[in-house]
């Protein structure tokens, strides 16, 4: 085969319409090209070129194997047919600067302009196919007007770029376990001795990543999710799910919850915590997780929700969703930040349960609504002991109305509003519902947060999922390491010598049974209780430091249930004979409840036997 070919064979007219890569003879005249010229004559790329070839994949393979020895990059080019015929006559691969970059309208604004790579380089080779299919080289040439690629630059060729099996193996295992692509292609350039010995970039990497991911929806990323949610039923009997649809068809709405979420609302789902704030997947639906408290005060997810909108509509079809799946229970209590339509329906779908807003929310957007001046530092204390420091309504009222007079804010319509809703995030008018001391919604925003690191704004609904489902299962272990702490480990009473204290050790976990500990070494050395002359439900409470302190507590009885009456009011007076019982130098023998009242005990207060076992 004979390769001595010069560029006057540029000039030559092929009868089957060759273009000589996109080059009309007429503009290589009028183009003078840059110095120096590089040829490029190497025995080693002449046998490349000289190898047997039998389709056009394997053509391209051998050029592109020639030029990255030689230090540039391939483009296809033109082909043609036998007359016809579908069958390769001719097949073009020439240099990827051949051709010259077609002149911007200077008129049109664009945001990036791209450098101009072309230099109307004329190496080329063509490859003739008989009629019986075999190829062989036509025309060749390999002269150069632009400096070629070093040794240590040739990974950046395009045509050398690709993903070999190791790498493509390596890099698929360590971002499915959950390292970033970045890191991952950091550790392959490190085993390989650098980045120029890899056979991609690090954009390769990204690409590479992001087309497994898409792999994973070849149906369809809705398709795809229900098809995953049906193989998690297959495993879990308890894993439910719903979805909404529109009228096309279209996926608006999904919720999901799986076995163990269900167990966990069984025993902690009096207290939920319900947060929109976050958007983690490409399509900006919001995610909504349903968080609550454990026995040891750590978070857990009662089922995650994915909405299209933030309406009343689509809320209420959450709330239904969750309360259908979670077997009818309604939670005593459900903190949101303060959003109207959030609000609208919780009022419809949940009407016994007590709406609270997120004070947090409330008590950022306070400088920013109030300026009153010299008096603006008194009046944000007064509005904070609004919050959270008023011990009954008429306390708040008080203190309020003491806020509007130091302030002249009569008229102030922000707070106007929060008035008319003072029940939804003032702890004094909350003191009848069960609340676990939450006052906000950080605890929903901390999972958000968490959360933001399994699934990302590109993330598609199957990788949101899959990124949720292994945040549930790192939360869960933390959960089987402090129930494996509390088996195995004593609880050491600061007053070993108290029964009561001793006790509590057996029916807390570490946390509440400290969170206990704390609120009963206080109240009986630092309050005394005395019950009222004049009512069953009134009770003192001063300060032992301050004997001049003496505020009435008022306790409000259900009167439609008289055994959870006669309960509160049985436990309150032991309260007040114990608190009695310090005083008086007395020891108490045991915690102040009935063998009745510890089958009302709370099972987020307790250590659950079901919650022990391994999951």
């Amino acid at each position: 085969m004979d390769f001595s070919f010069d560029q006057e064979m540029l000039m030559e007219s092929e009868n089957d319409g060759d273009q000589l890569g996109s080059l009309a003879a007429s503009e290589i005249g009028k183009l003078q090209l840059p110095e120096p010229l590089t040829v490029c004559i190497d025995q080693n790329a002449d046998s490349l070129l000289r190898a047997a070839v039998h389709n056009e994949k394997e053509a391209y393979k051998n050029y592109c194997a020639y030029a990255h020895h030689i230090g540039f990059t391939v483009r296809k080019d033109h082909v043609g047919f036998w007359p016809n015929s579908k069958m390769i006559k001719t097949k073009d691969f020439i240099c990827g600067k051949t051709g010259f970059k077609k002149e911007l309208n200077n008129n049109v604004a664009v945001k990036y302009r791209r450098g101009d790579t072309m230099t109307g380089c004329p190496a080329m080779i063509r490859y003739v196919v008989d009629v019986k299919g075999n190829w062989s080289v036509k025309k060749f040439i390999e002269t150069h007007n632009y400096h070629l690629a070093a040794n240590g630059d040739k990974h950046l060729l395009r045509s050398s770029r690709k993903m070999g099996d190791v790498s493509a193996q390596v890099l698929r295992s360590m971002t499915k376990s959950g390292i970033r692509t970045s890191d991952a292609f950091s550790f392959l350039a490190t085993e390989f001795g650098g980045v120029e010995n890899l056979d991609c970039t690090k954009r390769d990497a990204y690409n590479f990543i992001q087309r497994e991911r898409k792999s994973i929806i070849e149906n369809g990323d809705a398709n795809s999710l229900l098809r995953l949610f049906t193989e998690r039923q297959a495993e879990d009997t308890m894993f439910a799910w719903d979805v909404q649809i529109d009228e096309s068809g279209s996926l608006l709405n999904f919720f999901w919850s799986d076995g163990i979420s269900r167990l966990d609302y069984d025993c902690f789902g009096d207290v939920i915590i319900f947060d929109t704030s976050y958007r983690l997947n490409k399509y900006n639906l919001c995610c909504a997780p349903i968080v609550g408290v454990n026995h040891h005060w750590q978070n857990v997810l009662f089922g995650v929700g994915f909405l299209s909108d933030e309406t009343v509509e689509s809320f209420k079809w959450l709330l239904k969703s969750f309360i259908r799946i979670l077997d009818n229970k309604h939670p005593m209590a459900i903190f949101t930040d303060q959003d109207q339509a959030i609000a609208k329906a919780i009022e419809e779908c949940l009407p016994h349960t007590r709406h609270r807003l997120c004070q947090w929310h409330i008590y950022k957007k306070l400088s920013s609504k109030l300026h009153c001046g010299v008096s603006t530092k008194k009046v944000n204390e007064l509005f904070y002991k609004c919050m959270t420091r008023c011990n009954s309504e008429e306390e708040f009222e008080e203190t309020w109305h003491s806020m509007i007079v130091l302030g002249n804010l009569y008229e102030h319509a922000w707070l106007i509003s929060l008035c008319n809703i003072r029940h939804k995030w003032s702890t004094a008018f909350n003191k009848d519902i069960f609340g676990m001391g939450i006052l906000s919604t950080q605890r929903s925003e901390s999972t958000n947060n968490i959360c933001h690191n399994a699934s990302k704004p590109t993330s598609t609904l199957t990788e949101s999922f899959l990124g949720l489902e292994n945040v549930m299962k790192a939360w869960r272990r933390n959960e089987r390491d402090e129930d494996f702490k509390s088996e195995q480990s004593a609880i050491v009473p600061a007053v070993k010598s108290s029964h009561v204290l001793r006790q509590g050790t057996l029916v807390y976990t570490r946390k509440l049974y400290s969170m206990f500990e704390t609120e009963l070494l206080h109240g009986m050395c630092g309050l005394a209780v005395e019950c009222s002359v004049t009512s069953n439900s009134e009770f003192y409470v001063r300060n032992l430091d301050n004997e001049h302190t003496v505020r009435p507590w008022i306790v409000k009885v259900d009167k439609g249930n008289e055994l959870a009456e006669k309960n509160v009011l049985e436990t309150l007076r032991k309260l007040t004979l114990e608190s009695e019982a310090i005083m008086n130098g007395k020891n108490p023998q045991e915690m102040p409840m009935s063998k009745k009242k510890k089958t009302l005990n709370k099972p987020h207060n307790l250590k659950d036997p079901t919650k022990m076992q391994p999951k």
